[in-house]
This record gives structure tokens, sequence and C-alpha cells, in this order.
């Protein structure tokens, strides 16, 4: 497959996927995203999850149940204090996606972990 293409106005081929306005050229290509980009994406696709999830009775040993075995080294103590603090954060109208710095910083965790506890908190804490 020919990887050129010439442009009807002009005799000098581009590369395919590039399109040329005038003398301008710009690119079709995706540039690669920064990692936090990535992270700030799945941030709020997981807040919008939780935002629009039905709410349920508070389950505190279904909220423990499903964080304990993916975050051992906190006990049930601080992630129940920690769901309900989420909850309250968001009972306010705050986006879900804002508590992520507040849980990392509370408890010294990855972006994972607190993701895993914030959506946890709303789905199983009656938020």
């Amino acid at each position: 497959m020919n990887d050129r293409v010439a442009c009807a106005h002009s005799s000098r081929p581009t590369a395919a996927g590039d399109v040329r306005v005038g003398s301008t050229r710009t690119s079709l290509r995706r540039n690669r995203r920064p990692r936090a980009v990535h992270v700030a994406l799945l941030a709020i696709a997981v807040g919008i999850g939780v935002a629009t999830a039905p709410t349920a009775v508070a389950d505190e040993a279904g909220y423990l149940q499903r964080l304990q075995s993916r975050l051992a080294y906190l006990t049930a103590q601080q992630l129940l204090t920690e769901g309900y603090k989420v909850c309250r954060y968001v009972s306010v109208g705050r986006p879900t996606a804002d508590a992520i710095p507040m849980v990392m910083d509370d408890l010294d965790i990855t972006v994972a972990a607190a993701l895993d506890i914030i959506s946890a908190a709303v789905l199983q804490l009656d938020c």
C-alpha cells in the first residue's frame, strides 16, 4: 500500500494521514497523552459511573469485604471512616472525582486505591 498521497492542488506528495490546507500542513495523527491526563479521564469516568449509580441501603459488611482483600494495610475503621467522609463530601453535590486527592492524602494511598474506596463508598454506604 502506498503511504504517500498527492494533494489535489499540489504536486508534492504528503504523508498519509496529513491534510494540506493552503501552505499549512496539519497532522491528523494523535499525540501521546501524558499519564496524568489518562488518570484524570479515568477519574471522570468513574465519577460519572458512581454519580449515576442507584442508591442502596448502607452495607458496611459488603463495603469492607470489597476493600479489605485489596487494601489489607488499612484497618476496617480507617476504611469506614474514609468511606463515610466520601459520602459527606459528595452528598453536598461535589463530584466524586474531586474526592480523589482528599482520600489519597488522608490515607497516603495511590489513585487506584482511592478510586476503589470512593466507588465502594458510593455504591455500598448509601451516599
